[in-house]
């Protein structure tokens, strides 16, 4: 999963990441601007069908805002069947606001109820920059209390820094604490054997 994604940067990303396609469409109104864009790897899984909603009031509105949100917020989300054993699964991808707390959590709410209107029972991963810190803030809380478990948390093996906000610098270890705002969340059994950095 990726955020803040152009579609210039998506076929980039295509064109070298050889045997990947991806899913994704721009968070305004017209379709254009950053994406939450999914990559699968087409050896691995088919899509199966996939969408996109809005973080706001009116989810299903292409470029729609609410809660104080300082820009236009969204989630893509893709059904996948796996190509050996036929099994499904769903990715929901998302990029919570960074400057208004109402918004992440009203997006931590929206994003809990679709992942159930969407999935239902089936296998889940959630993947997102939530620009909230992981384990005290209230969309995790959110999130995790509702049913999802945080990759990070869960995985029998860890490997790298805890952080994963570093100001565009080398991560420092001094300074993790509270700065691993990007998650991967999983739910109905799956299980995270390794989370790295």
């Amino acid at each position: 999963g990726t955020q803040e994604c152009l579609k210039s940067q998506a076929d980039f990303i295509k064109e070298v990441l050889t045997g990947y396609d991806w899913i994704g469409a721009g968070r305004e109104h017209d379709g254009g601007g950053e994406m939450m864009a999914v990559f699968y790897r087409k050896e691995a899984v088919t899509p199966v069908r996939s969408g996109h909603f809005w973080l706001s009031e009116t989810p299903e509105v292409p470029g729609s805002k609410s809660w104080d949100t300082s820009c236009t917020r969204m989630v893509t989300w893709a059904e996948f069947q796996c190509n050996e054993g036929g099994r499904r699964f769903y990715l929901f991808n998302t990029h919570f606001d960074h400057k208004s707390e109402r918004a992440r959590e009203e997006s931590a709410r929206l994003l809990l109820q679709k992942t159930r209107e969407l999935a239902g029972s089936a296998p889940l991963i959630v993947t997102g920059d939530f620009n909230a810190p992981a384990e005290s803030a209230a969309p995790w809380k959110i999130l995790t209390e509702g049913g999802l478990q945080d990759g990070w948390v869960t995985a029998c093996e860890r490997i790298g820094p805890e952080m994963t906000y570093g100001g565009f610098k080398a991560p420092d270890p001094a300074q993790s604490t509270g700065n691993r705002i990007d998650w991967i969340l999983a739910g109905n059994a799956v299980a995270v054997t390794r989370a790295e950095t």
